[in-house]
């Protein structure tokens, strides 16, 4: 009977010096794949969101169309690959290949069980690290729009936004139709909102409490008639020589990413009989 018991227990010795050295190998194996200790380490940059790369409308549409929605789907493509894709250039393929030496990683790379659990939650937290880490103020973001847009597109926009001019008051500076400064006009913002909204949204955050008091009478609330004297007010001329560029990019954001200030007091702030309240 003891022999039995004796042989048992060395029996499950043996299993479990097996699985030890088993779990071990694994652990060496895990170790030495330079790729997998890279994914492990650096999730957070596989998880990047294309929005948040700074990539060319072209690029950036190119990738879209694709379906690629972040760091690691790019990777595990090929340039032979991409460079079939339409309107995909040898122009798009070289600031990819900069971007992906930047993070020290390479096309043509597999990654197994991608994408990971719970991506979109992940992309969440990192999309709100990002925004809380961006540098933005008022100049940096400028300089930003004014590289990205062409002349025609900035001109008009300045026009609109800094200069309150009509859209059949442009149109007829430039002996276009109405029409057309609004296609103009929408193509600018929608091209803003593609490649920089983390910037955009980066801006609204920190200007965030200077908003609500611009529009509050006590600083908790804000009411719906105090937003019209205010919206009112700005388009008087003397008013409009006072505007400040973070004024007018303000405007312009809400416009981009809420379509106007009530949608964003909406969004933002709890909603009440006369307006909004924090």
């Amino acid at each position: 009977m003891n022999n039995d018991k004796d042989y048992e227990i060395e029996k499950l010795k043996n299993e479990n010096e097996y699985l030890r050295k088993e779990l071990e190998k694994y652990k060496n194996k895990k170790k030495n794949n330079p790729i997998e200790s890279y994914l492990n380490e650096n999730l957070e940059v596989l998880i990047k969101p294309i929005e948040s790369l700074n990539l060319s409308v072209r690029t950036f549409n190119c990738l879209k169309n694709e379906n690629v929605k972040n760091i690691g789907d790019l990777i595990q493509l090929s340039e032979q690959y991409l460079l079939k894709s339409q309107n995909f250039g040898v122009k798009s393929l070289t600031e990819l290949r900069e971007l992906l030496d930047f993070y020290k990683l390479n096309f043509n790379t597999y990654i197994e069980n991608w994408p990971p659990e719970n991506l979109e939650e992940k992309i969440k937290i990192l999309k709100e690290k990002e925004i809380d880490e961006l540098q933005v103020d008022t100049e940096s973001l400028l300089g930003e729009i004014k590289d990205l847009l062409n002349d025609k597109e900035y001109s008009i926009l300045h026009d609109r936004f800094w200069k309150n001019k009509t859209l059949q008051e442009i149109g007829a500076a430039l002996n276009v139709t109405r029409e057309y400064v609004r296609q103009i006009e929408f193509q600018a913002l929608r091209k803003i909102k593609v490649v920089k909204k983390n910037y955009l949204l980066s801006f609204l955050k920190k200007n965030e409490e200077k908003i609500f008091n611009k529009y509050s009478e006590d600083q908790n609330t804000i009411r719906q008639s105090t937003v019209q004297k205010v919206n009112s007010r700005e388009k008087l001329p003397r008013m409009l020589e006072l505007r400040t560029d973070e004024d007018v990019l303000t405007k312009i954001i809400i416009k981009i990413l809420y379509e106007n200030i009530y949608e964003y007091f909406n969004i933002k702030y709890s909603e009440t009989d006369y307006g909004w309240k924090k």
